[in-house]
């Protein structure tokens, strides 16, 4: 039993501090894919779509949330198993979390028809706030499981590895 509760242990604290550290840098990233993606959609969405530095550092922000979402998933479930106890919070952050991760793929179609529809000259208000919504629900979990990170004992319980 003590060499299980020595894996767990470990691996709770590998998955707190990756949670951590992916928590910081894919806020950040998210930060700055709500700004750029609105700062710059001419070039972003332009005709030969995108292809230059800032597309591929919006990408990889978004490759970061979605690391860092499967990751803080993965922590709640391993540190309630090993402190043996879930509370409706851990609950309502590990459906949370799925959740934000399906969402990923609905900040991708949006992200998609705004590229559609930008040729076109439709209206496309409809479908940036749908993307900031979405990108919103995002930052509030991003800041919940940060929160819990690293002010555990404010937020459920926990250990601070």
């Amino acid at each position: 039993m003590g060499r299980r509760s020595s894996f767990i242990d470990r691996t709770t604290g590998f998955f707190g501090i990756a949670t951590g550290v992916v928590g910081i840098l894919a806020t950040l990233a998210l930060l700055f894919n709500m700004f750029a993606i609105w700062w710059y959609a001419d070039q972003f969405f332009g005709e030969n779509g995108p292809t230059d530095l800032k597309s591929a550092v919006i990408l990889g922000g978004f490759l970061a949330i979605l690391l860092f979402n499967i990751l803080a998933v993965v922590w709640v479930i391993l540190d309630g198993f090993y402190y043996r106890k879930y509370t409706a919070f851990e609950f309502m952050l590990i459906m949370f979390g799925v959740a934000c991760i399906i969402l990923l793929y609905g900040q991708k179609s949006m992200i998609d028809e705004l590229g559609r529809e930008r040729p076109t000259g439709w209206d496309r208000t409809g479908e940036w706030v749908i993307l900031y919504i979405l990108l919103c629900i995002q930052l509030v979990y991003n800041t919940l499981i940060l929160l819990r990170r690293f002010v555990p004992e404010r937020i459920g319980y926990g250990k601070n590895y």
